[in-house]
């Protein structure tokens, strides 16, 4: 599959800027470079997050507490993969409010992670196209 992210050790991808929750440098680092790693990575994100989405918004919505924070643990790993970003942070505290048993905030924060999450989706389907 093409990428926009192929580099040999001597380049930089100079993409810092071009997304706003994908930060392609800090994912090639945390690979040590390894393009083709980082796009069986985004695969997997393809692959794997919308089944992890359905079933957070599923405990989310039914105050279950034990499941939101068993997926937002499973999402947040998937989602740090590509920077430090507020898709990261805002699953973070999904995970948090849930292991609090504050199913209120992990309702409000899982609102704008689906908004993260769909921006995050786009920007990885761009990167790889």
């Amino acid at each position: 599959m093409k990428n926009n992210f192929d580099t040999n050790e001597s380049e930089s991808t100079d993409q810092s800027g071009k997304y706003e929750l994908v930060d392609v440098d800090f994912s090639l680092r945390r690979l040590g470079g390894d393009s083709r790693l980082l796009n069986e990575i985004v695969q997997i994100f393809f692959e794997d997050s919308p089944e992890m989405m359905r079933e957070l918004a599923v405990a989310v919505k039914a105050f279950d507490a034990r499941g939101a924070r068993h997926s937002a643990h499973a999402l947040r790993g998937l989602v740090s993969n590509f920077g430090e970003s507020e898709a990261v942070e805002l699953v973070r505290k999904i995970e948090l409010a849930a292991k609090e048993d504050d199913m209120v905030s992990a309702r409000r924060y899982y609102d704008d992670f689906r908004d993260k999450y769909e921006t995050l989706h786009r920007e990885l389907t761009d990167l790889v196209s």
